[in-house]
């Protein structure tokens, strides 16, 4: 905006917009896209693997870390990006950022012989970690890293700048990283160990050489320096699923045979595949408790925990096994068919289980990814029944394969919306969600073609990405202002704009409201996240041209 020149804005509608961020079950704008990425028809034996996804904390950008095999070419939005893939056809991870119109910041490709993505986190930098193992070498974009695993599997470490640019990365024998998660001052994450494995001058050897399988939990700083490690030990602690942060306290979940141990405290059970628990100080790797399933005739698979509140976790997944019964302090269910998907919720600080539920029909179905919102959380998973029921709410599968599902539910595990129509006719398979206020951003894989909305998207070969944002069709938000008693507030002076127009606003207690400046043809022209609730903005309108904002 030059000298002299003012721009008009509505105080009508810049107040409609900001109730909308904060309290209504609406998004501002309907602003979610869709890409596809694969190779070209006719291809077999290719396909993307294991996608995840992530908003950064403020809700202005979204990583997508994905898995390739077998792609020679890949494509994006139609478009050839990346014409001889890791020297085609070969194994691969895709790296993005995107910001949240859909816009592409970068892009980033790593390449090995063999190995796996296991897990990723954003800082509150928005530097981005991935960990994993590997067979073969190891480079990303230009050989910038060039590892050799020695014989057998290697891991992985490395963090990413927001910019894109590799800050560190940190390869070892033998091991696997997994279980990233980032916990406010450190990143949190193991690394497997059958036999002896080092990280940054911490050596551990097994007790029990190729007999059983230990994880080192190791709290880092965002450089990678060892701030503290300790050990989970037993007979065969088979896998660690997922490990979520809250203040000062991680839960960690994974599966485990005959016994797990943490700090003198040991698990015993007589199966393979049953769950255990693990909450831990995440300033010392202090335990706080640790709590597994009372029986051992299912196999749990744990895909997704969030934290609800101080003292409310709520944990998905799935299970199976004959009988498929799965019972964890008294509560118990019962699967309906070959596997079942399951929700439960405990108190975070004592692990008690206040409620256990079941997902699912008579087919393979379960629950594969969560997100938090702000009155409860949102489920993604599969069925391949030719319908499932969650407390009433029943899906109809249109694929009779993998049909992926969104159901959202509050924290008594009530559904009170889904999205589904995502598969059709094809096998689909939902990989991963993100939520940031009343948007979600998912990515699953596509064989065929996939339909939500107004889009519908063709795969081009074998396997492909889908990735898109929307809004959440059922209210997440409005709740806090009926808990609170806090109304939305917002006064705009001057108005029309001047080059520092203030913004004095007021929201429930809790809420760290996002500004949006929306221009007449729908654009996000200034996107900021407020830093606290409540308080004074000033807004700066030099570079917004002459007309009507939102």
């Amino acid at each position: 905006m030059k000298q002299g020149q003012t721009t008009t804005a509505l105080i009508c509608c810049l107040w409609g917009l900001l109730i909308a961020s904060f309290a209504s079950a609406q998004c501002v704008q309907n602003d979610w896209y869709s890409h596809s990425a694969s190779l070209p028809a006719g291809s077999v034996g290719a396909a993307a693997q294991n996608p995840s996804i992530h908003f950064t904390d403020d809700g202005q950008f979204i990583y997508t870390v994905t898995e390739y095999s077998g792609v020679s070419e890949l494509y994006f939005d139609g478009d050839l990006v990346q014409p001889n893939l890791c020297g085609g056809p070969g194994r691969g991870v895709i790296i993005q950022k995107f910001n949240t119109s859909g816009g592409l910041v970068w892009r980033k490709i790593m390449c090995w012989a063999f190995g796996l993505v296991q897990g990723n986190a954003v800082d509150d930098t928005d530097a981005l970690y991935i960990g994993g193992y590997f067979r073969g070498s190891l480079s990303l974009e230009s050989n910038e890293l060039d590892y050799v695993a020695p014989p057998g599997t290697g891991y992985y470490l490395l963090r990413l700048l927001p910019n894109g640019d590799l800050d560190w990365v940190e390869t070892g024998d033998q091991s696997i990283v997994i279980g990233l998660e980032w916990t406010g001052d450190g990143l949190l994450f193991m690394l497997g160990v059958s036999d002896t494995v080092s990280y940054r001058g911490v050596s551990y050897t097994s007790p029990e050489p190729s007999m059983s399988r230990d994880w080192l939990v190791f709290k880092t700083s965002s450089s990678g320096d060892v701030i503290w490690n300790d050990a989970i030990t037993g007979s065969n602690v088979e896998m660690i699923y997922d490990v979520v942060c809250h203040d000062g306290v991680c839960l960690v979940q994974g599966r485990f045979e005959e016994d797990v141990k943490y700090e003198g405290e040991e698990l015993t059970g007589s199966a393979i595949g049953q769950l255990f628990q693990l909450a831990l100080r995440s300033s010392d790797g202090q335990k706080v408790w640790m709590n597994q399933q009372d029986n051992s005739c299912c196999i749990v698979h744990t895909h997704g925990a969030e934290v609800l509140e101080d003292t409310l976790v709520m944990s998905s997944g799935y299970y199976v096994g004959s009988p498929p019964t799965f019972t964890i302090d008294g509560q118990t269910i019962v699967a309906q068919g070959g596997a079942d998907g399951y929700l439960l919720l405990q108190n975070f600080q004592t692990g008690e289980v206040y409620w256990l539920n079941s997902i699912g029909g008579n087919g393979l179905d379960g629950v594969i990814s969560m997100a938090k919102t702000n009155t409860g959380a949102v489920l993604a998973g599969f069925f391949d029944s030719p319908s499932i029921n969650y407390q009433g709410l029943v899906l109809e599968n249109h694929s009779l394969l993998n049909d992926p599902f969104i159901i959202v539910v509050d924290k008594e595990g009530k559904p009170s919306c889904q999205i589904q129509d995502l598969g059709t006719p094809a096998a689909d398979a939902m990989g991963s969600i993100s939520c940031h206020g009343n948007e979600i951003a998912c990515a699953l894989g596509s064989s065929d073609s996939t339909a939500f909305g107004q889009f519908t998207l063709t795969s081009v070969g074998g396997g492909d990405l889908v990735l898109w944002k929307t809004c959440l069709p059922c209210d997440t938000l409005t709740s806090l202002a009926e808990t609170t008693g806090a109304q939305p507030m917002l006064q705009v002076y001057p108005n029309p704009l001047t080059t520092n127009t203030q913004l004095v606003y007021q929201t429930p207690q809790g809420v760290k409201p996002m500004l949006r400046l929306i221009d007449v043809r729908g654009r996000v022209v200034q996107s900021v996240q407020l830093p606290s609730h409540e308080g004074t903005y000033v807004l700066d309108a030099t570079e917004l041209g002459m007309g009507v904002y939102f």
